[in-house]
């Protein structure tokens, strides 16, 4: 009577982690990208996360406003890679953070920007990208003019070729993208050496998913698991980000 029920048992707890969570990922390289190992960092840690939590995973590229409004219609259930902001509470759980990011101002090098506060980049033309989640003080600044594109290699193109004056981002996955993008051209725009702001990173899940709240706190325990095996240091030392 016992032995069935530990086996009924083992049963129960195992289905509810057997799960098939579908996962989607975008060009955000290095931290997510069809051509880099493990298809980058940011992927690499939310499949160790999921697998060591017990789900099974279906995974798949997808444009980046695609990815967000699939988890709010919940066609997906996991993201890899997302900056917080009110909005998307409104859709998604939020793990604990496991990176972060510096976004800085990209502008030509002939013609330097340095950050000295949103008013020093006024009547200058920034180019942004649909659905990133920028500083609200930038947003709300109706003097600098703005126009959106759907790629950050769009933008960084635009900004080389002078159609716009400037443009903000993770400073790493910008770097990244202009020596792809760019080639020999990228040595012609100006990082500026002022972070505007430092952003957390994390993985988040659809609130239409299965037992929601349940497959956050799993990734949330994995993670913690993942940090207190020095594994999660171990792939970001590994990607050298």
């Amino acid at each position: 009577m016992l032995r069935g029920f530990v086996f009924i048992c083992f049963l129960t707890c195992f289905s509810s982690y057997a799960e098939t969570l579908k996962v989607a990922a975008i060009e955000w390289p290095p931290f997510s990208g069809k051509d880099l190992p493990k298809n980058g960092l940011s992927v690499a840690i939310t499949m160790k996360a999921l697998e060591t939590a017990g789900y099974q995973v279906n995974f798949k590229f997808v444009p980046w406003e695609r990815s967000l409004q699939g988890v709010e219609e919940g066609l997906y259930h996991v993201l890899p890679a997302v900056w917080i902001n009110e909005e998307r509470k409104e859709y998604m759980f939020f793990s604990k953070p496991y990176a972060a990011n510096e976004l800085v101002v990209v502008s030509p090098a002939a013609k330097k920007l340095s950050f000295e506060g949103y008013d020093s980049l006024k009547g200058k033309n920034a180019g942004l990208v649909r659905g990133y989640s920028y500083p609200k003080a930038l947003l709300d600044a109706d003097f600098i003019p703005k126009s959106y594109v759907g790629k950050v290699e769009q933008n960084l193109k635009k900004l080389a070729r002078g159609r716009v004056d400037f443009t903000i981002g993770d400073k790493i996955v910008l770097s990244y993208t202009a020596k792809k993008s760019l080639g020999s051209m990228a040595k012609n725009l100006h990082f500026d050496s002022t972070p505007i702001e430092k952003k957390d990173l994390f993985m988040t899940v659809s609130k239409r998913t299965p037992n929601a709240k349940t497959v956050i706190e799993n990734i949330n325990k994995a993670l913690e698991q993942l940090e207190a095996s020095g594994e999660l240091d171990n792939l970001i030392k590994e990607f050298g980000i």
